[in-house]
């Protein structure tokens, strides 16, 4: 329940996103923006093989902790470093691929958080 959850919230608020960008904002959309969403979704699928693993090994809950930390500081500077290189690299200047990426940061932040503290109530039980 749990994995679909995930990957349906993140599917769903990409698309939103992308539609919110492209009717409220059509001179900022580009199909870059297409990037941020399946960008998130592989991040959605290698924390839930996580979590799947933690659970499946028995794992304990502070050796558990540090592994969700540890990917979570590992998308962080992936994702400021893939960040930096659009910038840098980019001919495109616009802001917009940042802000909406940032937005989307945020959104998946509250997702791991949910469920992480889901798969730790059900650990306990």
């Amino acid at each position: 329940m749990t994995r679909l959850l995930v990957l349906a919230s993140v599917i769903i608020f990409g698309i939103a996103e992308l539609l919110v960008i492209r009717f409220c904002f059509p001179e900022h959309f580009s199909l870059v923006l297409m990037i941020i969403p399946a960008y998130f979704l592989i991040f959605a699928v290698i924390l839930l093989s996580l979590i799947s693993h933690i659970k499946r090994k028995k794992i304990k809950p502070g050796r558990a902790f540090s592994l969700l930390m540890l990917f979570n500081m590992a998308q962080m500077l992936v994702s400021f470093t893939a960040l930096a290189c659009y910038y840098i690299f980019s001919e495109v200047k616009d802001h917009t691929f940042l802000i909406a990426f940032g937005i989307f940061y945020f959104f998946f932040l509250i997702i791991k958080s949910l469920c992480s503290i889901r798969s730790s109530s059900v650990n306990q039980e």
